[in-house]
């Protein structure tokens, strides 16, 4: 979900990129989403204007609404569709809550087993302990390698050389999105982190499993801990990603990519190689916004935080039969989980006048 901050970004700059001062400077603007969903990680709303931008016109207002009511992604299972439309806005019922208690229930095993379904947490550190687990695990079968990015100052005064540690941010976020490490090997279940080919389906969320790693000079095996691989063969969970880019062996080979980012205490650009890859045998709610799955094992428990964390969680699988839950608190389902201020928005939206709204 974009920020209001960040809309207004995207405005300033398309203004000074078109030297126009109209709105977006001039450029049509699609927005497309569900405000019941996640707000931003950081920043406000895109609809909540912050005080101190209130003497300047408020973006969101200027937007045209039209209002899509088809749901597609659960369009075969009507009854998940109810369920879902009840708890996005916080009138679950006790028929639809004994719904998802039955799927509490369905043993962990065969397509949901270890390894198998992805599993969805609301927080980091559930992820990362449930990947470390079945990083160890598949290490029993399969050789684990070490992978390090390449760091390069992009500076003049220090060109090509390796940044100190001490200046690379901590967090990933700030590093293009790639991390600084990470320990693969065949049999991993990874997430692209990057856009490479939107067209072919190659897009940031696109998940699989890695089924080969190629080394540099056709080498079989890596030559120091830590070297990056010439590519690694990812064996996508959507068939129809990348069709003319499979190999033999119906995997898509995915090379490193480079990203460039600020550095700490003013050193200065650094770009960074890196595999566009994380570790996704369990994924936080926050990163599947907008990705579609076939099957998953959630977790509704008491650590869920957010507003709209459920309702995200259990609309990225495409019907109820598709889910199991690993944990569920019924009073957090039940106690207002939708966001109040969403409630408020839409009743707004779609209470504008009819030349400010389209069709459906």
């Amino acid at each position: 979900m974009v920020s209001y901050e960040n809309l207004r970004i995207i405005h300033l700059r398309l203004q000074e990129y078109k030297n126009n001062e109209k709105l977006f400077g001039g450029v049509n603007i699609l927005l497309f989403g569900d405000i019941f969903q996640l707000p931003p990680v950081k920043g406000h709303w895109c609809f909540l204007q912050p005080s101190w931008f209130s003497a300047e016109i408020n973006l969101w207002h200027q937007f045209s609404f039209c209002e899509l009511t088809i749901n597609m992604r659960q369009r075969d299972d009507t009854e998940f569709i109810e369920l879902l439309n009840s708890l996005r806005v916080g009138e679950l019922t006790t028929a639809q809550l004994e719904l998802l208690c039955e799927r509490r229930h369905v043993p962990l095993n065969g397509e949901f087993a270890n390894g198998v379904a992805v599993r969805i947490f609301p927080t980091v550190r559930q992820v990362d302990d449930y990947n470390d687990k079945m990083s160890t695990e598949n290490a029993k079968l399969h050789r684990t390698y070490q992978i390090n990015a390449v760091d390069e100052s992009r500076e003049v005064a220090t060109y090509g050389r390796k940044p100190p540690d001490n200046v690379i941010p901590k967090d990933v976020n700030n590093c293009g999105g790639f991390l600084c490490s990470i320990k693969i090997g065949v049999g991993s279940r990874v997430m692209l982190r990057r856009n490479i080919a939107v067209s072919e389906g190659l897009v940031n969320g696109a998940m699989g499993i890695i089924k080969k790693i190629k080394w540099p000079a056709l080498r079989r095996d890596q030559l120091e801990e830590g070297e990056l691989p010439e590519a690694v063969y990812i064996k996508f969970d959507d068939d129809t990603i990348a069709v003319r880019l499979k190999d033999r062996d119906v995997c898509i080979p995915i090379p490193p990519s480079s990203t460039t980012f600020q550095a700490k205490r003013g050193y200065g650009d650094v770009e960074r190689r890196m595999l566009p890859l994380i570790l996704s045998w369990a994924v936080t709610v926050h990163k599947l916004q907008g990705t579609t799955l076939d099957r998953a094992v959630i977790d509704l428990g008491k650590k869920n935080f957010a507003k709209g964390q459920m309702y995200v969680a259990l609309s990225r699988v495409r019907s109820l039969e598709g889910i199991v839950l690993s944990d569920l608190d019924a009073n957090k389902l039940l106690n207002r989980p939708h966001d109040d201020r969403a409630m408020t928005e839409i009743t707004r939206l779609r209470n504008l006048p009819s030349d400010n709204q389209g069709n459906t």
